[in-house]
């Protein structure tokens, strides 16, 4: 044989070999339930849509999400006062966790209050934080406090909200960051508390209050109906104190 039919006989053996080679694995994967389906085989027949992005959000939380793809997630787990009725042409609000749209009412001098009735039948997603509040709890009911919790959080200096300007419309949003970030400034004992309690410390939000449970007041210094649609936006989503204690 000469010494071109022996490098041809080799080069076909070594291609022999990987197409063999090449069997194997992909018979080890079938053997071993490989496939393109994304579902875990742990969890047959739930109901989860699977997405790709190009970068990961910088933030999911609904007091700084303010980007694209942060939307996409927090769209569709976030909950708010107000939503879009897509199906209408111009746009409309319609309420979602509130039971109707607000009431409004305009003051003598000049200020307006937005009165929101909280729906009855929510409660937060199970979660660990919530043992906070008792032992073994793993939920508990969404109240009017806990929107008027996540609106003291897009006043606080910390956060760092990007929607700080059009909530400033609030009575007392300014004044409580200020005194919020004088107090932390003076005190280090105070800056060290929980977010919660240094809120209810400083006072709270004067146009931000809860005259009951399910009931929550937000009083602007002046009129500002663009407020309504900041409040069918992810920014206002009740926040529970619990899982910023826990998780912060």
């Amino acid at each position: 044989m000469e010494r071109g039919d022996v490098a041809g006989t080799k080069g076909r053996g070594r291609r022999r070999t990987r197409v063999l080679v090449a069997l194997v694995v992909l018979a080890t994967l079938y053997a071993a339930g490989c496939s393109n389906d994304p579902y875990p085989p742990e969890a047959p027949g739930e109901k989860v849509l699977y997405g790709a992005f190009e970068e990961a959000p910088r933030s999911l939380d609904p007091a700084t999400a303010y980007d694209t793809r942060a939307h996409a997630i927090t769209g569709a787990v976030y909950a708010t006062l107000l939503e879009y009725h897509f199906l209408k042409r111009p746009l409309e609000l319609m309420p979602s966790l509130a039971v109707a749209m607000p009431e409004e009412r305009a003051l003598a001098d000049g200020r307006v209050v937005y009165r929101f009735e909280l729906r009855r039948d929510l409660l937060f997603a199970d979660d660990a934080c919530f043992e906070l509040g008792g032992a073994g709890r793993r939920t508990r009911e969404i109240l009017a406090a806990d929107v008027a919790f996540q609106i003291a959080r897009l006043a606080d200096p910390k956060v760092g909200s990007p929607v700080v300007e059009p909530f400033s419309h609030i009575e007392g949003f300014s004044d409580f960051a200020a005194a919020l970030a004088a107090r932390r400034e003076s005190d280090a004992a105070f800056a060290a508390r929980p977010v919660h309690e240094q809120y209810a410390a400083v006072g709270g939000i004067r146009g931000a209050r809860t005259p009951s449970s399910h009931v929550l007041e937000i009083v602007l210094d002046k009129p500002y109906p663009q407020i309504l649609y900041w409040l069918a936006m992810e920014f206002s989503t009740p926040v529970p104190w619990e899982a910023i204690a826990f998780y912060d």
